[in-house]
């Protein structure tokens, strides 16, 4: 369930050690003055947890890394930060740099010193318009939350998370370099969406953390839709049992001017035409006659006896004696 901000915080123990909340707000016709994305200081009563050793944040649509990093500076003990986007970057095609994503053959590099680039958008965490739209691990939005907390309590040199996870992130080296702490971290697991941007790992970082990210390339792309009208759509076969029986059924009612399988094929279309095997009418036409002199029906049996020879349907077959 979307967590909602607001009257919802009061439910929230300030003191609680773990946290996870799902900011992705679905559309509803029925309110069109309410606001289809969770604005950002909505997530402000955030920094007012001080327990915090997890935290998750999932299904974001903008950016809330002012109140995130915040929160981060001033949870000491937290450990464990999880930060998913509900939508995947888009890096214009004019933009010069070349950014593979993070998946399939991609391996992290390291690097001896900070680059010094920056794509953000004035410590927004959001990328450049010149560079495209997305969410982007923004060193200066992580040096300012650094310096709003500082205003609120002691907080310490370096983040103090152990494990980081991110989803539909660019990023680049110098957040690594410059704010986490070589000491402590020891897992990076990006999920799908990322985009490299230049991420490297200090050398010392590197020769205990762990990097993991999607081994499969085979990652399908999102695809267009629209809003169907009603009256648009006359069927939605769901491939239940019934359909199956009622398309069966139809075609047993009559295939006029449609395609049939040929009829020596006993699998489809019409049923195999019988062989005139010689001994196989004779076991037949003697059951037959078995069946003529035990019945007691009075109708007239097709089966005429002429001397030694049986005569069925115009054909003379001899009978063996037993």
């Amino acid at each position: 369930m979307s967590f909602r901000g607001g009257t919802a915080w009061r439910h929230l123990d300030t003191e609680r050690e773990q946290l996870s909340l799902d900011l992705f707000w679905s559309t509803r016709k029925e309110n069109p003055f309410r606001p289809d994305i969770m604005p950002v200081e909505e997530l402000a009563p955030l920094s007012n947890f001080r327990s915090l050793r997890s935290l998750k944040l999932t299904g974001m649509l903008r950016s809330y890394q002012r109140h995130i990093w915040q929160t981060v500076w001033l949870n000491p003990g937290l450990e464990d930060l999880h930060l998913e986007m509900a939508l995947e970057p888009c890096i214009r095609h004019t933009f010069c740099g070349s950014w593979p994503k993070i998946r399939g053959k991609w391996f992290p590099r390291t690097a001896v010193t900070v680059r010094g680039l920056y794509y953000g958008k004035d410590g927004r965490g959001e990328l450049k318009r010149r560079v495209g739209f997305g969410e982007y691990l923004d060193k200066h939005a992580i040096g300012n939350a650094r310096e709003a907390a500082a205003a609120l309590g002691a907080v310490p040199d370096k983040l103090s998370v152990v494990k980081l996870t991110l989803m539909g992130f660019v990023v680049d080296s110098d957040p690594f370099f410059l704010w986490f702490n070589q000491h402590r971290l020891r897992s990076i697991d990006f999920k799908d969406h990322c985009v490299d941007a230049g991420f490297a790992l200090p050398v010392r970082m590197s020769e205990h953390v762990i990097v993991s990210w999607p081994r499969d390339d085979n990652i399908p792309e999102a695809m267009w839709a629209r809003q169907v009208r009603p009256g648009e759509i006359k069927l939605i076969d769901l491939g239940s049992r019934k359909t199956k029986a009622t398309k069966n059924s139809d075609n047993k009612g009559g295939n006029k001017g449609k395609h049939t399988a040929p009829a020596d094929d006993p699998c489809e279309g019409a049923a195999p035409k019988p062989t005139h095997n010689p001994s196989t009418l004779r076991k037949k036409s003697l059951n037959q006659l078995n069946d003529a002199e035990t019945s007691s029906s009075t109708a007239p049996s097709t089966t005429r006896r002429v001397g030694a020879l049986l005569n069925i349907g115009g054909r003379r077959f001899t009978r063996k004696k037993k």
